[in-house]
Order: structure tokens, then sequence, then C-alpha cells
């Protein structure tokens, strides 16, 4: 209380209450990065700062110039990576991730070198002699006892040619170090004869190179008429350094020149290339100095070896709780792992090369996500690290009319969390492709999973994905080219809503219990999209209002093709499942008929369809040549029902 008096008059007096905030002490904390040692030339920290008691974070890089920060009073954590990048002659020829982690009471100012001390390695192996790195990642999340939580990801690196250290720290609640990795065979290797080998760092132009090849390396500088200067290059291979600077047109021009030559490869470096006719090659800086260095003291000779695809593929992951491991070397042995046997297929875009990504999960906490390679189509294993959750996922692409790739979208699978030595066959970007309603799409709006189609008090919700894989991966409807609509009824038809989106609606109902029809047509206009060009499903089913979101019982529709093209003008048999939407109240399937068309649906006539085991198996009398629509209805013992029409299931050949 604050008390003023007009000592003048002694008749005045003001009242007033009176508070002040009183900051608490704060201090001043200095990050310094460690010296460069050996042949860094360049290395900086990346640093979060995080406050036990609040939860607040800094993330901080640091580099030659000490960073210094006004804090409060307390107990934060500090941790993070140190990224030093090595270099020859210039030219980048090594990267190394250094991990630290400390924990420190702020109380006085201080000066931290968090990225000092004893460095070991971090290091994963694999019982498999053919497989190399394809891709890696590590990273440390802390998570304090509030819940909050941080995570610092290293890079993610193409290749294995990095490496990861740590230096090893105390004890740490609720701090997870991680480390993720993808092996597989290498679609592409080149080396150079001698003492010791030197593998060249090389990629492909164009859709990539098959075979080997073994010759000795002719070096042709820019590739100008006055560096080939009549040389002997029939079955060599060719490394030519046209340069940056270089117009295009007379890039192109002299590497006609050389494959008129008739050799055997061409090494690439310092420029672009289109496709040509002998295979191309992009030699990478560092390995173009060190080849030319090899040549300047006599003949070299190279082995170039490419694989259309890789047929094994390791996805790994290791955690450490509650500390920075002061080194870690993890063996992995086939034996206890999970095993996906894996069948890719193709539409509109085949013998392309394309990533397939995997996304472990553990606690809750999402890891680093590492990417392998898929030529498709091909069969691949697949090998897990088991007991964590797995999200694996590529994507479609078509090819337009120009020639230019187009995205039409992602296809995912899980998250499935595998055990050791499980095994399964899985089946991708195979047809036909139609209605999901097996994954749970995440819900944008709250972060959670919830059924493709469910109802919440007196919402029917649907997003539905309408041009799933056979197996059912999770896609998202492409509104640029999937033209149809979404509508719901009631029993005798009285209308609820519609919505001219294929697939997606949200439809206000009456609260009593009734018999509803959801009925969703879609059809995809590229012109490359050349199976399911249109597909159209109703459901029938009951529901009453519901306190919390509820999946509706609608029948899945699943086709299992035979892996492969159809043969023409036989019998082709395959098995035709119809379960409930993962969450519905399963009702049993008492019935399943199946109808075939080969004039894009003027004609329908019955196929052969038999039970077996929870299965019904089909068999149609393929046509010679063209395509075979597909319309199935299946029946269950409450009543629901659903029917479902594929224009152009599947080509015959």
């Amino acid at each position: 209380m604050i008390e003023a008096r007009d000592e003048a008059t002694a008749s005045t007096t003001v009242r007033t209450t009176f508070s002040a905030f009183a900051e608490g002490p704060s201090h001043t904390l200095t990050l310094v990065r460690a010296p460069r040692a050996g042949t860094a030339e360049r290395a900086f920290a990346h640093v979060v700062v995080q406050q036990e008691e609040t939860g607040a974070t800094k993330l901080v890089s640091v580099g030659e110039t000490p960073q210094t920060h006004r804090l409060p009073a307390g107990t934060y954590r500090i941790f993070g990576y140190r990224h030093e990048e090595h270099f020859a002659d210039g030219v980048l020829t090594d990267q190394t991730v250094v991990h630290f982690a400390h924990r420190i009471r702020l109380d006085r100012d201080t000066t931290l070198v968090p990225d000092a001390g004893p460095r070991l390695p971090v290091t994963t192996t694999v019982d498999a002699p053919g497989l190399r790195l394809r891709t890696s990642g590590t990273g440390i999340v802390s998570r304090l006892p509030s819940g909050r939580g941080f995570g610092l990801l290293a890079p993610i690196f193409a290749t294995g040619r990095h490496r990861v250290e740590a230096i090893g720290s105390g004890r740490i609640d609720g701090l997870l170090f991680f480390h993720t990795a993808a092996w597989q065979q290498p679609l592409l290797t080149a080396t150079a004869a001698g003492e010791p080998s030197l593998e060249l760092d090389v990629r492909p132009v164009g859709p990539g190179f098959h075979g080997k090849v073994t010759g000795q390396v002719v070096d042709v500088r820019a590739g100008t008429p006055q560096d080939l200067g009549g040389k002997d290059l029939r079955g060599r291979i060719v490394l030519v350094t046209p340069g940056w600077d270089t117009p295009q047109p007379e890039q192109a021009a002299r590497l006609a020149a050389i494959a008129a030559c008739e050799p055997a490869l061409i090494l690439l470096a310092e420029g672009t290339a289109a496709v040509q006719k002998t295979p191309v090659l992009q030699l990478g800086t560092a390995s173009l100095r060190a080849l030319r260095h090899r040549l300047a003291a006599g003949p070299v000779e190279v082995t170039v070896q490419g694989l259309r695809a890789s047929t094994d593929t390791w996805f790994l992951a290791h955690t450490v709780d509650g500390r920075v491991p002061a080194s870690a070397a993890w063996s992995d042995r086939a034996a206890d792992l999970a095993v996906v046997r894996a069948r890719f297929g193709a539409i509109g875009l085949e013998e392309r090369t394309r990533p397939l990504l995997a996304v472990a999960e553990r606690d809750g906490v999402t890891l680093r996500g590492v990417t392998a390679d898929v030529r498709l189509p091909q069969e691949q294993t697949l090998r897990y690290t088991p007991d964590l959750t797995w999200t694996t996922r590529t994507y479609h692409e078509l090819l337009n009319e120009d020639g230019v790739e187009y995205y039409v979208g992602e296809a995912g699978d899980g998250p499935v969390r595998y055990r050791r030595g499980e095994q399964r066959t899985e089946d991708w970007l195979t047809g036909p492709y139609g209605p999901s309603l097996a994954v749970t799409p995440l819900d944008p709006g709250t972060g959670q999973r919830l059924p493709a189609v469910h109802r919440r008090g007196d919402r029917v919700v649907v997003t539905l994905p309408l041009l799933a894989d056979a197996h059912g991966h999770l896609t998202r409807n492409q509104p640029r080219i999937d033209r149809g609509a979404t509508v719901l009824t009631m029993a005798g038809g009285i209308p609820i809503g519609r919505n001219d989106v294929p697939g997606q609606g949200v439809f206000a109902v009456p609260g009593q219990t009734a018999t509803y029809r959801l009925t969703t047509t879609v059809r995809r206009t590229h012109p490359a999209w050349q199976l399911s060009t249109e597909v159209r499903d109703t459901w029938v089913f009951r529901s009453g209002r519901t306190s919390w979101p509820e999946a509706l019982p609608l029948l899945d529709i699943k086709y299992a093709l035979p892996y492969g093209p159809a043969p023409a003008g036989q019998p082709y048999a395959f098995d035709v499942t119809a379960t409930h939407q993962p969450g519905a109240w399963p009702a049993q399937v008492i019935g399943v008929h199946v109808w075939w068309s080969t004039d894009d649906g003027a004609t329908w006539w019955p196929a052969w369809v038999a039970a077996r085991d929870g299965r019904w198996t089909v068999t149609v009398p393929n046509p010679k040549k063209g395509f075979v629509s597909l319309r199935t209805w299946a029946v269950d013992a409450a009543g629901g029902q659903a029917a479902e029409t594929i224009i152009r299931a599947y080509r015959v050949s």
C-alpha cells in the first residue's frame, strides 16, 4: 500500500495498492565451438538449449564466433551435433557428424564447449556381404517429465561416405539417441583397378545402366575435336569434362561426336548430358580429381557394374536410452529381422527408379526416415528391425504426353509393428485400384488416425481414398485429374447430401438409427492412367447417433490377382475378400458374386465363384487382348451390402 498526503493542507490523503514484478535471476551462457582438427576445413555445431523447469527451447548454430545468450537461472539440457566437412585440393571428400549432450545448472555466468571431448565411432554392420549403406540418419530426442520434447536430427546422407561419432554423456532421463539406416545392393558401382582400388562416385544419366563393362580409360579433356585428336575410343571408357560454362548445344555436340566413336561407356564430369545410345555416367568432382591423379601415373582400367534393381533391402533402427553413448557398434543379422516379400507393380511409368521411404517410431517418438531404391516393376525382400512401429511409403508417377513426369501421389503402409522372424507378403502399386478402408488416414485437424468412413454424433465423415492399390495402401485422391462425387441417402432414396468431390464429404444425419446408402464415383482423366479408369461403389449400412468417432460397418472388397501379366485367352483365377472396415462390428459375410466385362461395362457376364476359407476364388475366361472390367457384390448377415464396379480392372497380355 502506498499513501500520499498533502502536507500544506494536511487534509488530502490518497491511498493506492501497489505491486511490482521482480524478474528472477538470469545468467549468461556462452557456447563455443571446439577448434577444427585434422583435415576439417569447415565445422559448425547445431545446439539445442532446453530448460527443464519450463521446457523453453532454443536452437543455436555455433561457428567460428561464440554465441552468448542471457537465460533464466535453472537446469538446462545442451545437446546436438557438430558437422565437419573435410577437403582435399578444394574438393569435399568426407563428412563427420559428432553427437553430444550435457546437463548443467545455470546459476552463474557459464561458458561451455559442447562438442569437446573424446570422440568415438558409431557404426552399424550387416551379415549380408553384398549390401551397402544407402542412407542413414542419427539424432537425439529429449523428452521432459512435463511431456515437452525436442529432437535434433543430423543431416541425412545419400551414401555411406560419412562418419558418425559420439562424445559420451552422463545419465539424462528422457534422452533418446537413435541411429537409422537403409542397406541394399548398390545399383551402380565403378572401380578403378590398382593398389588400393579406387571406388568412383558415379550416377546414371537417364533410366540407368545395367550390365558390366571393363575398359581402359581415355581422357579426352573437354571433348573438343582437338582433344579427340584421332584417339582410338572404340570399346574404351571415355572421360570428358566439357565445362559448366560451355553452352548446352555445344556439350551435346561433343558427346555425340564421342558416342560416334563407339566407346563402351562415357564418364562425364563438369557438364550435363541428355540420354545417349552410349551409356553416360555422371562422375563426382572428388572422383574426377582422384581418377586424373592415377591417369597421370599410367594407364587405368575401370570396371562399371549396374543392376536393374536391388533384390534385398534392410531398414534398421537402433536406440540408446538416457544418454549419448561413448561409442556404439551395432551388428544386424538377417535371422533377427522381420521379412516382407514385396512385389511392386507399375502403371504408366515403368523402369524408373524411385525412393522407398521407411520411418520408424518408438514409444511415440518418430525417428529419422531412411530411403532405398525400387525400380518398377520388381520383387524385393524388405527386412525391418522388429519391435518398432514402421511406416513405409513410395509414390505413383505418370508420364505426360509432353514427356514430363507427373506426380500422382504417395502410397503408404502402416503404422505396422513387426515381430522378430515374422514373414509377410505384400503387393505395392498393383491393381485393381479401388477404395481402401484398411488403412486409417491421419485427421489433419486432430492429428489422430480416424476410420476412413466414421460417424460422430449426428455427422457422417467420409475421407476415403478411391484409387488405392490392391493391397489397400493409403493414397490421396488427386483433384487435378480425379472427377466424381460422393452422395449419402437414407432408405427409400431420401437425400442427405452430395459433394462433387470423389471420396470426400461431411453429412449431417438424423439421430435415430436408420439404413443409409453411400455412393462414390471417381474417374481418373490422365491419359497414361490405363487401369481403373472409373470406379463406382455403393455401400448399404445401418447407423445411429454416437458420442465418439465410430467406424461404420462398410465392406471392403479386395482382389488378390496373381503377380505379373494376366494371360490372354486362358481361364484366369484369383481371390476376392470382403471384410469390414477396421473398428466396425464384423457381421459375417454370407455372399459374394462377381461379373466381368470386356467392353468397358457395356455388357456383363457372371464369373465362376467358389467360397473357400473366408475368401472367394473367382475364375474369368480372359479374352485374347484388351482389358477386363469387374463388378462385385457382397452382403453380410446384418444386411450390409457393397457393390463395386471397376472399369478396366486389369489388362491381358
